[in-house]
C-alpha cells in the first residue's frame, strides 16, 4: 500500500532538469521582453516628444499669424471687431512660448533657438500694438507709412527662420527615433519568437517525460489496485450488510418519526409499547414518555372492547395470520372517543416465531361521521319514498270506487232515449270518465314502478283509432278557438 505514492513523488532526473530549463528560459525570456519593451516605450515617447514640440510650434506660428491678420484687418478698416481675434491670440502666445521652453529646456541646441524666439514674439507683439495706437490716433494714413517701413515683416521673417529652424531638428529627430522604435520592435518580435519556440520544444519534452512517467506510475497502481480489490473482496460481508441495515433501520426510523398523520408504533410480545412517533402524539395524545413501556391494551381500547376480549382476538389473528383490521372506536389519552383506522402485523425473528407488534392507525372521526349521517338520511329517504307510493296507492285505488257507478250511470244513460243535445253532454261526461280512469291506472303504475311490479305489454294497435281519439280529445278547444 506504500509503493503508489513512492512512484508519484519520485520524478526522473531529465524531468527535473527540462523543467528547471523551462523556468530559467521562461523567466530570461520575460527579462529580455521587458528589456526591449521599456526601450521601444522610450523611443515611442521620445517620438511622441518631438511631435508635441512640432506642434506647439505651429500653435505659435498660427497665433503670431492670426494677431497679424486681426492688426492688419483693423488697420485697413478700423473696425475694432477685427481686434477680437488679435487679442484672443495675445492671451494665449505667451503661454505657449512658455510651454516650448518647457519641451526643449533638456536640448541645449533646442533650447537656445527657443530662447531666440521667445524676444522676437514679444516684439512681433510690440509692433502690432503700437501700430494698433497709432491708426487709433494718427489715422490710416500715419499707419500706412509706419507699416511701409517693413519692421513687422523683417521681425516675422526672423521668427519664421528661428521655428523653420527647430522644425527641422525635430523632423530629424522624429526620422531617427522612428528608425530606432522600429528596429527595436522587430528585436522584441523576432526575441519574443524564438524564446517561444524554444520553449514550446522544452514544454513538449517535459510533458513526453511526464506522460511517460505516468504511464509507469499507472502501471503500478493498477497492480496495487488489483492487489487491494482482492483484500476488499476477502472481507466479512455481515459486517457490510449490517452497517447497510443499520443505516436502512436509521432511514426507516427518520421517516416513522415525521409521520404526523399516523400513529406508528411496535410492541414487544407483551404489548408494551417499544417505539413512538409525532403520530402517536397527534392521533392518541400520548408524548413518549407517556407511552412507551406501557400497554397499549389499557391505553387505546375501549373499556367496552375490553370486556369483550377484542384486544386479546385481535393480538391473536395477527400472530396467527401476520395481520389484523381494527376498525373501531379507540381510546386516546383523557378517555376520548375516536374511530380508528389501522392494522396490527406480526413481527417474526427468522424462525417464524412472533417476538411482537407493529401497529398503524389513523383517525377517521370526521368521515365515519360523514358516513353515518349519509346512511341516516338514505333510510329516512327510503322511508319517504316509500310512504309516498303507499299514499299514492291508496289515492288511486280510493278514487276508482265512485268512477265505477258513475261509469254505470253513463252506460244507462246511452240506453234512454234523450234529446240530441243530451247526447253531446253524453259523450262528454263518458269522455272524461274514461280520461279519469286512465289517470288513476298512471297512478297505480307509478305505485307498481316503485315497487318494481310493472310489466310491459307489447301488441298491434289501429292507427286510425289513435288518431280519431287525438281528434276527439281536441275537437273541443278546436271549436272554442
Amino acid at each position: 500500500m506504500t509503493v503508489e505514492p513512492a512512484i508519484r513523488d519520485r520524478p526522473l532526473l531529465s524531468e527535473r532538469f527540462a523543467v528547471a530549463a523551462v523556468v530559467v528560459l521562461l523567466v530570461l525570456n520575460g527579462l529580455v521582453a521587458f528589456n526591449q519593451i521599456r526601450r521601444l516605450r522610450l523611443h515611442t515617447n521620445r517620438v511622441e516628444q518631438s511631435h508635441v514640440l512640432r506642434q506647439k510650434l505651429d500653435s505659435i506660428e498660427s497665433a503670431v499669424i492670426t494677431a497679424e491678420a486681426g492688426q492688419r484687418g483693423f488697420l485697413i478698416t478700423g473696425q475694432e471687431s477685427y481686434l477680437d481675434q488679435y487679442q484672443e491670440t495675445v492671451k494665449t502666445v505667451d503661454s505657449l512660448v512658455t510651454q516650448l521652453l518647457a519641451l526643449t529646456e533638456a536640448d541645449p541646441a533646442k533650447a537656445d533657438i527657443a530662447i531666440a524666439i521667445q524676444p522676437l514674439i514679444r516684439m512681433k507683439m510690440e509692433e502690432l500694438a503700437s501700430t494698433i495706437i497709432v491708426r487709433r490716433n494718427a489715422g490710416f494714413e500715419e499707419v500706412r507709412r509706419l507699416v511701409a517701413k517693413n519692421i513687422g515683416k523683417r521681425t516675422m521673417d526672423s521668427i519664421s527662420k528661428q521655428v523653420d529652424q527647430l522644425r527641422q531638428i525635430e523632423n530629424r529627430l522624429i526620422s531617427d527615433r522612428e528608425a530606432t522604435a522600429a528596429t527595436t520592435y522587430g528585436s522584441v518580435l523576432l526575441t519574443s519568437l524564438m524564446s517561444t519556440i524554444v520553449s514550446l520544444i522544452l514544454v513538449v519534452a517535459v510533458l513526453y517525460l511526464v506522460q511517460r512517467n505516468r504511464q509507469r506510475a499507472e502501471q503500478a497502481e493498477a497492480t496495487i489496485r488489483r492487489e487491494h480489490e482482492q483484500l476488499q473482496a476477502s472481507l466479512d460481508r455481515n459486517t457490510i450488510l449490517e452497517l447497510e441495515n443499520q443505516r436502512m433501520g436509521q432511514y426507516v426510523r427518520t421517516i416513522v418519526e415525521q409521520v404526523q398523520d399516523y400513529a406508528i408504533f411496535g410492541m414487544d410480545d407483551q404489548c408494551r409499547a417499544i417505539t413512538w412517533n409525532e403520530g402517536v402524539r397527534q392521533v392518541l395524545g400520548f408524548d413518549e414518555s407517556e407511552f412507551v413501556g406501557k400497554d397499549v391494551r389499557q391505553l387505546i381500547f375501549t373499556p367496552e372492547a375490553s370486556e369483550l376480549g377484542i384486544p386479546t382476538v385481535e393480538f391473536a389473528t395477527a400472530a396467527q395470520e401476520g395481520r389484523a383490521s381494527d376498525d373501531r372506536w379507540m381510546m386516546r389519552k383523557g378517555g376520548t372517543r375516536f374511530w380508528a383506522s389501522g392494522i396490527t402485523s406480526a413481527v417474526k425473528d427468522a424462525d417464524g416465531n412472533v417476538i411482537g407488534f407493529s401497529k398503524v392507525m389513523r383517525d377517521l372521526t370526521e368521515r365515519k361521521r360523514d358516513e353515518d349521517e349519509m346512511a341516516e338520511l338514505a333510510t329516512k329517504l327510503s322511508e319517504m319514498n316509500r310512504r309516498k307510493n303507499e299514499f299514492l296507492a291508496t289515492l288511486a285505488h280510493e278514487l276508482r270506487n265512485p268512477l265505477a257507478p258513475i261509469k254505470n250511470a253513463v252506460q244507462l244513460m246511452s240506453m234512454s232515449e234523450s234529446r240530441p243535445e243530451n247526447m253531446e253532454l253524453h259523450d262528454t261526461i263518458a269522455r272524461q270518465v274514461e280520461q279519469m280512469i286512465r289517470l288513476i291506472d298512471d297512478l297505480l303504475d307509478v305505485s307498481r314502478i316503485g315497487h318494481g311490479k310493472l310489466t310491459l305489454h307489447k301488441d298491434t294497435i289501429n292507427l286510425r283509432g289513435v288518431i280519431a281519439s287525438a281528434i276527439e280529445a281536441s275537437s273541443t278547444f278546436i271549436t272554442e278557438k
